[in-house]
């Protein structure tokens, strides 16, 4: 069985100038393993109601992770680790459960529910990013987790 890796994500109004990054990096990391990137609605409310729009997202994103899966969270308030880390990560997950899930949640966060639903919590950044920076550097890395794992000349260390 192929691995597989889904990345959900809740998705802005605008994202077109992102689509062709997505598509180079996707297309890439699909030599590897199989690879799917799930959209979540955002929840429009008004800003006043942020808790309102992170249970609504986070909800469903839950409803979106396969049962069997290893579930990985982008969070600024996870785990900090370097490229090498994250490739050993990916790499024990991928072979114990050959299917990994990292979610990217909306502009206010996920909720605890999800928190706790999470395997492992990665920080992407000590800045903060929007999501579709989150998910830029989240392909990138995941294609060089690639290429770490299989010896392909790409990353300098």
């Amino acid at each position: 069985m192929k691995p597989s890796i889904q990345i959900l994500s809740v998705k802005s109004k605008s994202q077109s100038d992102f689509e062709g990054l997505f598509e180079y990096y996707t297309q890439k990391i699909s030599n590897f393993c199989k690879i799917d990137l799930i959209e979540i609605k955002s929840f429009e409310v008004d800003r006043s109601q942020n808790k309102l729009k992170v249970d609504k997202e986070s909800d469903n994103i839950l409803e979106k992770i396969p049962k069997d899966a290893f579930v990985i969270l982008c969070d600024e308030s996870g785990k900090n680790m370097n490229s090498l880390g994250f490739s050993e990560v990916c790499k024990d997950a991928l072979e114990v459960q050959k299917k990994v899930v990292f979610i990217i949640g909306g502009a206010f966060g996920v909720n605890d529910e999800l928190k706790n639903h999470a395997h492992l919590r990665i920080c992407l950044s000590p800045f903060v990013l929007n999501h579709l920076m989150a998910k830029a550097v989240l392909l990138e890395q995941i294609f060089r987790t690639f290429t770490i794992i299989n010896k392909i000349p790409y990353h300098n260390e």
